[in-house]
């Protein structure tokens, strides 16, 4: 990879103020696949668009550099230096910080504003704007590193049960919907399979007439239909409203304060926790990764073996051992 060539079109750019058509742009800083394949990804940041950011080092010339890839994934240079922190303080300015947690790259301000849209990096050498960070970096990591598959059973386990359904009555991708009966004002009782238990069962809810007409219609020829839950939320107000109460319930409570985490950043690899409002606290700092990964295992262990110790207490406790 021709790192000086970067460097000269970089500078040629900001001293002649000229902006590039999109093929001298691609010309001059798309990466090829044979140049992507000489890369090792250590860090990366997805936006809601699908433009990532990518931290990697280049194994041949040892050297680390920022990558844009754009939703159809075709990726540019941005920068590079001989240090992770140097390759981002040459973009983002010298009071630029990051973070790489589990592969995940964050890069945040002096201000602790995370970027998070991705969209100011496309064809960046052309705009030459300042760039916007908005997302407190602590929102940031909580949406990030909360693992929202787990959040998002959780929620419909507990909109299950408040409508008196087994826990698990939601959890497939498919709902199968046995037989529906009006009740009044858009209320409807639904008898819908639960595959776990291999049992019927039922719940009242309001739904859309239109809903409603497709099922009877469709069951009159079927002996069930089978829904997703996207499709069943969007037809019911109550069951889209429950549904995302106890997704936010859940979300605002998940921790990973249990699970100490490496952090690697500027100061090395540190081990660390992160509360439910994404706040970072750090134990202790190592100088490599193996020591700080065994670091982590161990406080972890030691956590579980005070949380069993704590249940012994409470259990011995419950059946009267202790006053």
């Amino acid at each position: 990879m021709n790192y000086k060539m970067y460097a000269d079109n970089i500078n040629k750019l900001k001293t002649n103020q000229r902006k590039l058509s999109q093929s001298e742009y691609d010309k001059q800083f798309s990466l090829n696949k044979r140049q992507l394949k000489g890369l090792d990804v250590k860090g990366i940041a997805i936006d809601p668009k699908n433009q990532k950011l990518l931290l990697a080092k280049d194994r041949k010339a040892n050297r680390n550099l920022l990558i844009y890839g754009n939703p159809k994934n075709k990726f540019y240079y941005l920068s590079s230096g001989n240090s992770d922190k140097n390759t981002i303080n040459s973009l983002f300015g010298k009071l630029a910080k990051y973070e790489i947690i589990e592969n995940n790259l964050f890069i945040y301000n002096e201000k602790n504003k995370s970027l998070t849209k991705f969209d100011q990096l496309e064809n960046f050498y052309n705009k030459q704007e300042d760039l916007d960070f908005t997302t407190p970096i602590e929102k940031d990591r909580k949406y990030r590193l909360t693992d929202l598959n787990k959040v998002d059973t959780s929620a419909k386990e507990k909109l299950a049960l408040s409508l008196g359904l087994s826990s698990n009555a939601f959890n497939n991708n498919e709902i199968k919907v046995n037989d529906v009966d009006v009740i009044d004002n858009n209320k409807a009782l639904l008898t819908i399979d639960n595959p776990k238990s291999n049992k019927e069962e039922h719940f009242i809810s309001n739904f859309k007439d239109d809903f409603i007409n497709k099922l009877q219609i469709s069951l009159k020829t079927n002996p069930s239909v089978k829904l997703g839950f996207e499709e069943l939320k969007n037809a019911s107000s109550q069951i889209a409203m429950g549904f995302l109460e106890f997704y936010g319930a859940e979300f605002n409570e998940d921790t990973l304060e249990r699970d100490p985490k490496v952090i690697v950043d500027e100061k090395g690899y540190n081990v660390s926790k992160i509360d439910r409002q994404g706040n970072r606290n750090d134990i202790t700092t190592k100088t490599n990764l193996e020591s700080a990964i065994f670091e982590a295992k161990q406080s972890k262990n030691i956590e579980k073996d005070t949380f069993r110790e704590l249940e012994q207490v409470q259990q011995s406790k419950g059946s009267g051992d202790y006053a």
